[in-house]
């Protein structure tokens, strides 16, 4: 990546203290490496627009994943 850097860092509830580290990459290359037997990665490169309108209009969403995705758009919009 040319940068990486975290985004912010949220939690799912209160009441369940687990954090998920949202980060913002640029300029990425595909380089697979071998995956581990219970481990399954798809990559699906499309512009930010569409990965908002998945969001958006999808019955079936990971909601810290769709919440990334806004907050990303949020920070990024032209002023």
């Amino acid at each position: 990546a040319h940068s990486f850097s975290l985004q912010q860092t949220v939690y799912s509830a209160e009441s369940i203290n687990i954090a998920h580290h949202i980060f913002v990459a640029s300029q990425l290359e595909l380089s697979p490496l071998p995956s581990d037997a219970d481990e399954l990665i798809e990559v699906h490169a499309l512009p930010i627009e569409e990965a908002l309108d998945r969001v958006l209009h999808s019955s079936h969403m990971h909601v810290i994943s769709g919440f990334a995705i806004l907050a990303y758009m949020r920070s990024h919009q032209k002023k």
